[in-house]
Order: C-alpha cells, then sequence, then structure tokens
C-alpha cells in the first residue's frame, strides 16, 4: 500500500558538492508523527536502538519536562542511511508519516540528508527568527555528516577542547544525546544558538574559521534563497 502524501509546507533540496540536504517544514502534527520515533532511535541516551511508540516519548517528555515533543523540539535532522536502518528495524510498525519520509527518499541520490523544521503556531517575529535559526542549526548538521573537511575541522576543535571540558559538555549534552553525537551537536550551536556558551568554548579566531567553512560549504546565496522561501510560505517577509 501507498503510504499517505504528507503536506510538506515546504519540501526544498539543498545541492551541495558532497550530497544533498532535503530540507522539510512541517506542521507540528506531521512533524510529531514523522520525526520523534526516528530523532530518539537515532540519539535519545534512553531510546536509542529501541522499538518504542510516539506516546511514550511523549509521555517521556511530559514527565522530564512538561512539555509534549511538538513543544520542546524544533527541527531533527538524520541521514538517508538513518532512515533505512531505522525504516528496517520497525518494518510494518511505521507510521504512515514515517513511510512517506522512506518512500519520498527514493527520488534522492546518495548521500542524502534531512533537515526537517516545525512550523510555529503562531506567527510572531520572534518565532520567525526561531525556525531560520533551527534551518541555519539542521543544516550544520548535514554539512557534519556530508562534508568530511567540515566534519575533520569540528574534530579538531572539539579535541582542542581540555579533557575537563569535554567531559563537562559530554554530561551537560548526555540529557538529550548519545555520545556520538555530542560534538556535532555543541558544533551546531556554535553555528546557530542562542547560547553564549558554546561560542566561549574556542577562540575567535577558530570560531571565525568554523564559520567561514560553514558558509563556504553551504553557500550564502543559496542559503539566503531558502531563507526568503521559508518566510514567504509563513506568511511573511525578512
Amino acid at each position: 500500500m501507498q503510504a499517505r502524501r504528507m503536506q510538506p509546507l515546504l519540501e526544498k533540496d539543498v545541492a551541495l558538492e558532497w550530497g544533498t540536504i532535503r530540507v522539510l517544514l512541517l506542521n507540528s502534527n506531521d512533524f510529531l508523527n514523522s520525526s520523534a520515533r526516528i530523532s530518539h532511535y537515532l540519539e535519545n541516551p534512553v531510546f536509542a536502538g529501541r522499538v518504542f511508540t510516539v506516546p511514550l516519548v511523549q509521555y517521556y517528555w511530559k514527565r522530564k519536562r512538561q512539555l509534549r515533543f511538538e513543544e520542546l523540539f524544533y527541527g531533527c535532522n538524520f541521514s538517508q542511511e538513518d532512515l533505512s536502518q531505522f525504516s528496517r528495524e520497525y518494518g510494518e510498525q511505521l507510521s504512515v508519516e514515517e513511510r512517506w519520509l522512506l518512500e519520498s527518499s527514493g527520488n534522492l541520490s546518495s548521500p542524502a540528508y534531512f533537515a526537517i523544521l516545525r512550523a510555529p503556531d503562531l506567527v510572531s517575529d520572534q518565532n520567525l527568527f526561531q525556525c531560520e535559526l533551527t534551518l541555519k542549526h539542521e543544516l550544520s548538521h548535514g554539512l557534519f555528516y556530508l562534508n568530511p573537511n567540515y566534519r575533520e575541522f569540528v574534530g579538531r576543535l572539539w579535541l582542542g577542547l581540555s579533557g575537563e571540558k569535554r567531559l563537562d559538555l559530554t554530561r551537560k549534552y548526555r540529557y538529550f544525546y548519545i555520545d556520538e553525537r555530542i560534538a556535532d551537536e555543541w558544533s551546531t550551536h556554535i553555528v546557530a544558538s542562542f547560547e553564549l556558551d558554546q561560542i566561549l568554548d574556542i577562540s575567535e579566531s577558530d570560531y571565525l574559521a568554523l564559520k567561514n567553512l560553514y558558509w563556504n560549504s553551504l553557500g550564502r546565496e543559496q542559503f539566503l534563497e531558502l531563507k526568503d522561501e521559508l518566510y514567504a510560505v509563513l506568511g511573511s517577509k525578512p
């Protein structure tokens, strides 16, 4: 049976030298049912590698943070390979939204990456800016996966921290992420975050070098075009 077709508010493929990042903007319900399980299966320290239900994810975060998944998370990310692994594990237990993701990925050339954004329920300047920041954040994960030079540079920055600092960051990030994802997540918060803590972890020259590598890898003009499309779909212009 063919999967029900979700209707992304925005679907855009970002072509890079090393592969493709597919950007999807979804309403809260589609975001929840397409992304909650795979994101937790891949990177959450409690759920990683397990078979579980969406209601269990909701119960977990209501107990931990008094929030639902779609209230707590603005976006998620995973590779085409991750999606295939998840789909093999879940088989017939895939939701219609998860199955749509799998089937729609068939027209992507490998390697490919998904950057999925949750559309804000209320359009405001703050929510629009948060959505733009989330786009920048999820694209950074895509670059980390696809571009070996980007990944190696982040690795050097991470290993350049003191052992004590890496341990402190690992303890902090383990609330949300398995250890294998922490360096990637840390660097992504340097590139796109409201927080200053991660930026202050590295020198000014390393910060500028990471930002330059980000924009040189992605292409600033390509990002600005994508940002304009995002704002247009959400009902406002930058």
